[in-house]
Protein backbone atom coordinates (compact mmCIF):
# COMPACT_ATOMS: atom_id res chain seq x y z
CA UNK A 1 0.00 0.00 0.00
CA UNK A 2 1.53 3.46 -0.73
CA UNK A 3 2.29 5.66 2.16
CA UNK A 4 -0.54 7.67 3.83
CA UNK A 5 0.02 10.73 3.12
CA UNK A 6 -3.34 12.48 4.64
CA UNK A 7 -5.58 11.64 7.47
CA UNK A 8 -8.33 13.57 9.12
CA UNK A 9 -10.80 13.25 11.72
CA UNK A 10 -14.42 12.52 11.10
CA UNK A 11 -17.82 11.07 13.09
CA UNK A 12 -19.16 7.77 12.74
CA UNK A 13 -21.79 5.72 13.70
CA UNK A 14 -21.03 2.47 14.98
CA UNK A 15 -23.09 -0.65 14.77
CA UNK A 16 -24.54 0.23 18.57
CA UNK A 17 -25.89 3.53 16.94
CA UNK A 18 -22.96 5.21 18.82
CA UNK A 19 -21.15 8.11 16.89
CA UNK A 20 -17.84 7.34 17.74
CA UNK A 21 -14.93 10.16 16.54
CA UNK A 22 -12.82 8.17 13.77
CA UNK A 23 -9.78 8.55 11.62
CA UNK A 24 -10.06 8.72 7.66
CA UNK A 25 -6.89 7.57 6.04
CA UNK A 26 -5.84 8.55 2.21
CA UNK A 27 -3.61 6.86 0.27
CA UNK A 28 -2.09 7.69 -2.84
CA UNK A 29 -3.13 5.02 -5.24
CA UNK A 30 -6.76 6.22 -4.21
CA UNK A 31 -8.34 3.93 -1.61
CA UNK A 32 -9.09 5.03 2.03
CA UNK A 33 -9.55 3.07 5.25
CA UNK A 34 -11.68 4.20 7.86
CA UNK A 35 -10.65 3.34 11.37
CA UNK A 36 -13.77 0.96 13.18
CA UNK A 37 -15.54 0.41 9.43
CA UNK A 38 -16.79 -2.87 9.54
CA UNK A 39 -16.01 -5.15 6.60
CA UNK A 40 -13.97 -3.65 3.93
CA UNK A 41 -10.19 -2.55 5.01
CA UNK A 42 -9.71 -0.39 1.88
CA UNK A 43 -12.39 1.42 0.49
CA UNK A 44 -12.84 4.10 -3.06
CA UNK A 45 -14.17 7.18 -3.31
CA UNK A 46 -17.40 6.33 -4.33
CA UNK A 47 -18.06 4.29 -0.83
CA UNK A 48 -16.86 7.25 1.00
CA UNK A 49 -19.37 9.49 -0.64
CA UNK A 50 -22.09 6.57 -0.35
CA UNK A 51 -21.03 6.23 3.49
CA UNK A 52 -21.95 10.02 3.95
CA UNK A 53 -24.97 9.77 2.32
CA UNK A 54 -25.95 6.67 4.33
CA UNK A 55 -25.12 9.05 7.63
CA UNK A 56 -22.26 6.57 8.39
CA UNK A 57 -19.65 9.65 8.57
CA UNK A 58 -20.74 12.45 8.88
CA UNK A 59 -19.20 15.82 9.53
CA UNK A 60 -20.40 16.86 12.54
CA UNK A 61 -22.51 15.16 15.49
CA UNK A 62 -26.04 17.25 16.15
CA UNK A 63 -26.44 19.42 18.97
CA UNK A 64 -26.36 17.53 22.62
CA UNK A 65 -25.64 14.54 21.01
CA UNK A 66 -22.89 11.98 23.07
CA UNK A 67 -19.79 11.44 20.69
CA UNK A 68 -17.69 8.54 21.69
CA UNK A 69 -13.93 9.16 21.78
CA UNK A 70 -12.46 5.46 22.82
CA UNK A 71 -10.96 5.37 26.23
CA UNK A 72 -10.90 8.97 26.49
CA UNK A 73 -14.66 8.80 27.51
CA UNK A 74 -18.07 10.22 26.13
CA UNK A 75 -18.96 14.12 26.01
CA UNK A 76 -22.23 15.97 25.16
CA UNK A 77 -21.38 18.17 21.91
CA UNK A 78 -22.41 21.85 20.94
CA UNK A 79 -21.81 22.50 17.76
CA UNK A 80 -19.58 24.97 16.63
CA UNK A 81 -19.67 25.41 12.76
CA UNK A 82 -21.11 23.69 10.08
CA UNK A 83 -19.95 22.48 7.25
CA UNK A 84 -21.85 20.63 4.20
CA UNK A 85 -21.20 16.90 3.85
CA UNK A 86 -20.72 17.99 0.10
CA UNK A 87 -17.81 20.36 0.80
CA UNK A 88 -16.68 17.74 2.70
CA UNK A 89 -16.55 15.42 0.04
CA UNK A 90 -14.97 17.88 -2.06
CA UNK A 91 -12.31 18.07 0.23
CA UNK A 92 -11.57 14.82 0.28
CA UNK A 93 -11.32 14.44 -3.51
CA UNK A 94 -8.99 17.77 -3.28
CA UNK A 95 -6.74 15.22 -0.70
CA UNK A 96 -6.92 12.69 -3.32
CA UNK A 97 -5.88 14.61 -6.09
CA UNK A 98 -2.87 16.30 -3.85
CA UNK A 99 -1.99 13.22 -2.94
CA UNK A 100 -1.77 12.30 -6.36
CA UNK A 101 0.44 15.21 -7.27
CA UNK A 102 -1.94 16.78 -9.57
CA UNK A 103 -3.41 20.34 -8.97
CA UNK A 104 -6.35 20.47 -6.37
CA UNK A 105 -9.24 22.97 -6.46
CA UNK A 106 -6.88 25.86 -4.34
CA UNK A 107 -4.31 25.47 -6.84
CA UNK A 108 -6.58 25.72 -9.92
CA UNK A 109 -8.44 28.25 -8.23
CA UNK A 110 -4.79 30.63 -7.83
CA UNK A 111 -4.14 29.92 -11.15
CA UNK A 112 -7.14 31.38 -12.42
CA UNK A 113 -7.37 34.06 -10.57
CA UNK A 114 -3.75 34.85 -11.56
CA UNK A 115 -4.94 34.08 -15.25
CA UNK A 116 -7.49 36.83 -15.01
CA UNK A 117 -5.54 39.48 -13.48
CA UNK A 118 -3.27 38.97 -16.21
CA UNK A 119 -6.05 39.43 -18.70
CA UNK A 120 -9.31 40.82 -16.80
CA UNK A 121 -11.73 38.79 -19.70
CA UNK A 122 -15.48 38.08 -19.15
CA UNK A 123 -13.83 34.35 -20.34
CA UNK A 124 -11.30 34.53 -17.73
CA UNK A 125 -13.77 35.71 -14.75
CA UNK A 126 -16.13 33.27 -15.79
CA UNK A 127 -12.95 30.24 -15.77
CA UNK A 128 -12.30 31.86 -12.32
CA UNK A 129 -15.76 31.54 -11.34
CA UNK A 130 -16.01 27.79 -12.03
CA UNK A 131 -12.31 27.13 -10.22
CA UNK A 132 -13.81 29.03 -7.08
CA UNK A 133 -17.00 27.57 -6.84
CA UNK A 134 -14.97 24.17 -6.66
CA UNK A 135 -12.78 25.18 -3.34
CA UNK A 136 -14.66 23.46 -0.62
CA UNK A 137 -16.53 26.88 0.78
CA UNK A 138 -15.30 26.63 4.00
CA UNK A 139 -11.39 26.29 2.65
CA UNK A 140 -12.23 29.36 0.10
CA UNK A 141 -10.36 31.68 2.96
CA UNK A 142 -7.15 30.17 2.34
CA UNK A 143 -6.98 31.00 -1.30
CA UNK A 144 -5.24 34.29 -0.27
CA UNK A 145 -3.34 34.86 2.22
CA UNK A 146 -4.02 35.90 6.61
CA UNK A 147 -5.30 39.34 6.16
CA UNK A 148 -7.01 39.18 2.47
CA UNK A 149 -8.52 35.31 2.51
CA UNK A 150 -10.42 35.47 -0.46
CA UNK A 151 -11.51 38.74 -0.29
CA UNK A 152 -10.17 39.71 -3.75
CA UNK A 153 -11.86 36.89 -5.42
CA UNK A 154 -15.60 37.69 -4.16
CA UNK A 155 -14.76 41.36 -5.00
CA UNK A 156 -13.86 40.04 -8.93
CA UNK A 157 -16.73 37.90 -8.94
CA UNK A 158 -19.55 39.50 -7.17
CA UNK A 159 -19.35 42.99 -7.30
CA UNK A 160 -18.06 45.97 -9.72
CA UNK A 161 -15.47 47.24 -7.03
CA UNK A 162 -12.15 47.97 -9.36
CA UNK A 163 -9.05 46.59 -7.65
CA UNK A 164 -6.87 49.08 -5.79
CA UNK A 165 -2.72 48.85 -7.08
Amino acid sequence: MPAVIHNRQYFRLNLNGEIMLTSVSAFSDGYFSVDGLDGEEYITLDKIRELFSEDVLCVKPSDNETVSFGALGKARCKTVYDVLKEEKIKEIENELLRLQNKPDALETARQAYLNYLMLPTEQNKEKLRFAYKAVPEHQRMYLGDMDTRDRDYIRILYTDDKREV
